[in-house]
């Protein structure tokens, strides 16, 4: 049964292209929506050096997201740490990855103005919801995978 949820976890990241990445810094929260493509659990991203995005996640990389529909049926939420990709090895593997959604990529593996990260989950809660969202009982399922511990 763990193993039918983890590989719901998994199709799901997987069919999807767009996180809602919730950054802090200072008591200052700030969200942005990015463009990812999912490694198994983990999600790799890139964005321009001078964002907003990459100077508070310089500051702070613990993150939290969430994948979804825009709807309550099915969605995830994660919490873990976004990994700067700084070296020529990571960058190139990031490359290799994030290629399947930006054509440009491979400039990008060269420019110092783009950065790439890996968000390495801690946990990652899958929620399946039911069909009558006017009753609570009936909202649905969450299954909750921990990475690792906090």
């Amino acid at each position: 049964m763990l193993e039918d949820k983890t590989e719901n976890i998994r199709k799901y990241l997987s069919s999807h292209s767009y996180l809602n990445l919730a950054i802090s810094y200072r008591d200052k929260p700030y969200a942005s929506t990015m463009k990812y493509v999912a490694e198994e659990f983990s999600l790799y991203f890139a964005m321009f050096k001078s964002s907003h995005t990459a100077n508070i996640l310089l500051q702070n990389n613990f993150v939290a997201c969430t994948i979804d529909d825009h709807n309550v049926e099915e969605f995830i939420q994660i919490v873990g740490e976004a990994v700067l990709m700084d070296s020529k090895e990571e960058r190139k593997k990031a490359g290799n990855i994030l290629k399947k959604i930006y054509s440009n990529i491979m400039f990008w593996m060269y420019s110092d103005d783009v950065l790439f990260y890996k968000l390495c989950p801690y946990r990652i809660k899958y929620t399946l919801g039911g069909k009558n969202y006017k009753s609570v009982k009936e909202f649905g399922e969450s299954f909750e995978l921990v990475i690792k511990n906090l």
